[in-house]
């Protein structure tokens, strides 16, 4: 997941949200996979972005985000390195998330099991 201006859907200098496969995704669910990928709560986003919560739910309802925060969420993208926190393959998940037919993001959390 990248975000950039090098690609042909970015119009005047506004960064567009690359997946993983470089399909252009939605701002809406762009912000929202990389807040997930992140491992951020939308008030830990807000801070890093310098911009209140209510601006960054604005984003999870579609509104278009600025280009200094696209820019400062893409650098903290290219700087992110995922923590493994299990070594084995069958380890369960640590998070997931749905997205219903309305489009409204569903964040769910699992803890991680303990040991005994």
């Amino acid at each position: 997941m990248k975000i950039t201006i090098d690609h042909p859907a970015s119009r005047f200098g506004l960064p567009v949200i690359l997946g993983d496969t470089g399909d252009v995704l939605s701002y809406k669910l762009g912000i929202a996979l990389a807040q997930f990928k992140l491992g951020l709560t939308t008030r830990e986003l807000a801070k890093a972005l310098n911009v209140s919560v209510r601006t960054v739910h604005g984003w999870h309802a579609g509104k278009t985000p600025e280009c200094r925060c696209l820019n400062m969420l893409g650098k903290l993208l290219a700087e992110h390195r995922p923590t493994v926190v299990f070594e084995s393959a069958d380890a369960p998940p640590l998070g997931y998330l749905v997205l219903t037919k309305s489009g409204k993001l569903i964040r769910k959390r699992l803890k991680p099991p303990t040991v005994s």
